[in-house]
């Protein structure tokens, strides 16, 4: 494989404290950003530490990627355990269906994940590729 000139050069935890902010600013704004913000699924009944029960999955936001399909990021449980979902969903007559693209993590990833995902976005700022807030 060749070297990609305008890979990033950085680690994501390489400058730890210079992003540190962005992502406890980003973690502050969980589902504020998208067409949908949080919402609540209907599955797995549970209770958070001050008692409110709820569902999952939990979905943290989701926006179109084009006419047919829909990108969701969703907390949720497989085999007991908790995830973060980043997966596209399809339209199918009234509902969506999940789509075999997109990722599941357990939450001991999320935070490098968010990391990761701001670098991204700044690199990609940085080269022109994108503009400040696109989606």
């Amino acid at each position: 494989m060749g070297s990609n000139p305008a890979a990033p050069t950085i680690k994501p935890y390489e400058n730890k404290e210079k992003y540190a902010p962005t992502i406890n600013r980003l973690r502050g704004k969980v589902g504020t950003f998208g067409i949908r913000g949080a919402g609540l699924g209907t599955k797995n009944p549970e209770k958070v530490p001050n008692g409110v029960p709820f569902s999952f999955p939990i979905i943290i936001a989701e926006w179109d990627r084009n006419k047919r399909e829909v990108i969701r990021v969703a907390l949720d449980q497989y085999n007991g355990r908790h995830t973060v979902n980043v997966r596209v969903w399809y339209r199918d007559g009234d509902g969506l269906k999940p789509d075999k693209t997109g990722i599941t993590l357990s939450l001991s990833h999320l935070s490098a994940l968010a990391g990761a995902l701001v670098l991204a976005d700044r690199r990609a700022c940085e080269l022109g590729l994108i503009g400040g807030g696109e989606q």
